[in-house]
């Protein structure tokens, strides 16, 4: 096997420009639809809030093929640069100037097999070593050109890409079990509350600092990060952005050095993540898992409040409401990683049901709730064997 720089296995393709006025947000006969970065998953493509331009604005090769990498090369954000997402069929648009695509030579690179390259930790690890914008992070053609692919004969490539292809497919339906379960605890939530902020029940409308207390995490030394130890730290990468545990594997930082005994968390606490270390977790909560194992980082908020007034599964879910968190994300501060504050989080306005009806809710979503932890240990089991067969193929 030899590694072959990228550049001679593809082709790259640049984004359509176009001034602002030249685009609808409708269809219309004679225009084309075009993606942008907020198109653009990890490894996953969306077809939301399309925009549309003249189809002679749009040169033929910049229509997206079969088998074509679509990347977010133009953002602020460490991130989101980089992500990507493949064409499984071609398509009948295009995609904007702060994207590019990567255009494999198929009699010299599998399609599938370099999807899975694009996704690999070792390209993204490189993508960000060599960005140095100061605000804005630009992928620039030399960057793509220069990375290293192992590159097998093409019937090998096709035996591994049909291998990650299975795995894959395995974390996908788990991901897609997690969001059914969310849709249904929100719809519960809608039915007995509905909106917290537009009230149409017509409760009191109060604010969460009336209600609650947040307490702040501890800054652990990095020198006192291990492999293993009796304690875990506990970071924003631990949650859903629809809020929950997430087990994040390997990825999991030990800590064995002294500490406040404050900040070890009890199982059943109630924590806000203050610090938007990937985008749409920033007012995400979750509820810690195990007893006096993890430990509250500086960058999570311990949330506090009577129970007497307040059911703490109540409190998680009205937090993970749209209206509540877009309060929270419209009053955070920063442009590459934005953070919040509990005076911010203090001023945020909602409607308070009975108690009573509280705990009935609480009743409600205790079982779905147990049915969605075993799909999230599901998720993450499937989640790192994905990641390690990646890792196994693709590593330098």
């Amino acid at each position: 096997m030899v590694s072959e720089k990228v550049k001679n296995i593809i082709r790259q393709v640049r984004g359509v420009s176009f001034k602002g006025d030249a685009s609808i947000d409708t269809f219309e006969e004679g225009y084309i639809p075009i993606l942008r970065s907020n198109n653009i998953g990890e490894g996953t493509i969306n077809f939301d809030n399309l925009i549309y331009i003249k189809n002679d604005l749009v040169k033929e090769d910049q229509k997206l093929k079969k088998g074509d990498i679509l990347i977010t090369a133009s953002t602020g954000s460490l991130n989101v640069i980089g992500k990507n997402g493949s064409f499984n069929n071609d398509y009948d648009g295009s995609f904007g100037a702060f994207c590019k695509v990567v255009r494999p030579l198929e009699d010299k690179v599998y399609p599938q097999y370099l999807k899975y390259f694009f996704q690999s930790s070792y390209y993204r690890t490189t993508i960000k070593s060599v960005i140095n914008g100061a605000n804005i992070n630009n992928i620039k053609n030399e960057h793509i050109d220069d990375l290293k692919i192992p590159l097998r004969p093409l019937p090998e490539q096709k035996r591994i890409a049909s291998l990650l292809d299975a795995a894959d497919r395995n974390r996908r339906l788990n991901q897609e079990l997690i969001k059914e379960y969310n849709r249904l605890t929100q719809s519960i939530f809608l039915e007995m509350f509905g909106d917290p902020v537009s009230n149409p029940m017509g409760w009191e409308k109060v604010k969460l600092g009336d209600f609650i207390e947040i307490k702040h995490g501890f800054a652990f030394k990095s020198e006192n990060f291990v492999k293993d130890s009796d304690f875990k730290l506990l970071t924003p990468g631990h949650f859903f952005e629809n809020g929950g545990f997430k087990d994040i594997g390997v990825k999991q930082k030990f800590y064995d050095g002294e500490f406040p005994s404050e900040y070890l968390l009890g199982k059943g606490d109630l924590l806000v993540a203050m610090t938007e270390q990937a985008y749409g977790l920033l007012g995400s909560t979750l509820l810690v898992p195990e007893e006096k194992t993890f430990l509250h980082n500086q960058r999570l908020g311990l949330i506090d409040f009577d129970s007497n007034v307040l059911n703490k599964i109540f409190v998680y879910y009205l937090f993970n409401q749209k209206s509540i968190r877009s309060q929270i994300q419209m009053s955070a501060t920063g442009t590459k990683v934005r953070h919040t504050s509990p005076k911010k989080i203090y001023e945020v306005e909602f409607s308070i049901p009975s108690f009573d009806l509280q705990n009935q809710f609480a009743n409600r979503i205790t079982l779905i709730e147990d049915q969605k932890r075993l799909a999230e240990e599901s998720l993450a089991a499937s989640e790192d064997l994905f990641n390690a067969l990646l890792q196994e193929v693709f590593a330098k």
